[in-house]
């Protein structure tokens, strides 16, 4: 079952930063979907995150490469 707090909780695990999504959804009129910001160590990160994309990688196991490229954008905000 997807969860986004076990999400949260692994990218926080991992990145030793505070992670958590927006409460709010946007609307990406250029990809036509819905996404929420990563928010790192309570401030807006800019970073995108289609959930449904993160729902389907959970569903054919590719979870592990959408935590990769998280991690990876969040290492850049962090060293800003």
């Amino acid at each position: 079952m997807f969860n986004l707090k076990i999400i949260e909780n692994e990218l926080t695990k991992r990145s030793n930063h505070e992670i958590r999504f927006s409460h709010e959804s946007y609307y990406m009129s250029d990809d036509f979907g819905f996404y929420r910001k990563l928010i790192v160590d309570n401030k807006d990160s800019g970073i995108k995150v289609r959930l449904d994309h993160l729902q389907e990688a959970q569903e054919r196991g590719k979870l592990e490469e959408k935590y990769r490229y998280l991690l990876g954008e969040i290492q850049k905000v962090s060293n800003r």
